[in-house]
């Protein structure tokens, strides 16, 4: 989730903010940065880029480094709060895929989306890890709040986007497929001496022929075309084929992108000698 998706989520649930830049400005203040000023009065274009349109424009390192350390999280919360229409909070709670069997309270929420943009802001990543739904149960279950470093890249610097390639397929069983990732070192680190290692969560499903997949040496702002084949076997289904970026020592390089690299595929079950008409 970055910094554009998590402010369209909630903003149409908030009332008695003018427009969405006054939004970006009233959370960078409460948030602890003076970047932005939060007057109706003022000029707010450059604001109204992180949130609206097509390509709203991501926050760069510059920006996120207004904010003090720690950011203040309570104030990003009690702002949210005061905001969130008490009458559309089941609403905003599916917005960030929070049940309705859940118990709805607003204050558990705002807390919530207040930890997920203290992820999005100290994190060197412009994509992190959606912890919203799971951040609101553990405040319901008045759990102490964990270290958020877990959801950062293992290299401080270090980023990454996925691009192009198939990422659901429909296939029949005992049959291979091939799948390409295009790789993008979008952050500052060079890769050396890494690899795709294909994580088995579930005794049965596809398989990869390959179970570890070197990458070659890539520079910060290249791009790279990695493939697998993979076999379906015999049970059909739905499964999620789990891939991790491991450095030279077999360390998750991105434990902040469980699924990025995750490929999906239903498998169906086609006897043998039947034949299409």
């Amino acid at each position: 989730m970055d910094f554009a998706q998590c402010g369209s989520k909630i903003y149409p649930y908030c009332k008695g903010i003018q427009n969405q830049e006054i939004f970006v400005a009233k959370l960078f203040r409460t948030g602890g940065s003076n970047q932005f000023s939060d007057s109706p009065y003022d000029s707010h274009e450059y604001e109204k880029k992180f949130i609206s349109g097509q390509k709203p424009k991501p926050l760069t390192d510059k920006l996120k480094r207004t904010f003090p350390s720690p950011i203040n999280t309570d104030g990003i919360a009690k702002f949210l709060e005061d905001h969130i229409d008490d009458d559309r909070i089941p609403e905003a709670m599916n917005a960030y895929g929070i049940p309705d069997t859940i118990d709805s309270d607003k204050k558990a929420l705002a807390g919530a989306i207040a930890r997920q943009y203290q992820l999005i802001f100290e994190s060197p990543d412009v994509d992190v890890e959606d912890i919203v739904s799971a951040e609101y149960r553990r405040i319901l279950n008045e759990k102490p709040a964990e270290d958020l470093q877990k959801f950062k890249p293992l290299y401080q610097g270090d980023s990454i986007a996925v691009y192009g390639g198939e990422q659901g397929y429909q296939k029949q069983t005992d049959e291979s497929f091939r799948h390409t990732w295009e790789l993008r070192n979008s952050g500052l680190v060079t890769w050396k001496h890494r690899k795709l290692v294909f994580i088995k969560t579930y005794k049965v499903g596809p398989l990869a022929e390959e179970t570890e997949i070197e990458i070659p040496k890539v520079e910060p702002g290249a791009n790279k075309k990695i493939a697998v084949v993979m076999q379906t076997r015999g049970k059909e289904g739905r499964f999620d084929c789990h891939f991790e970026m491991h450095d030279a020592d077999g360390r998750n390089c991105f434990p902040n992108h469980k699924s990025i690299f995750d490929i999906k595929v239903k498998v169906d079950f086609v006897p043998k000698g039947t034949t299409e008409v």
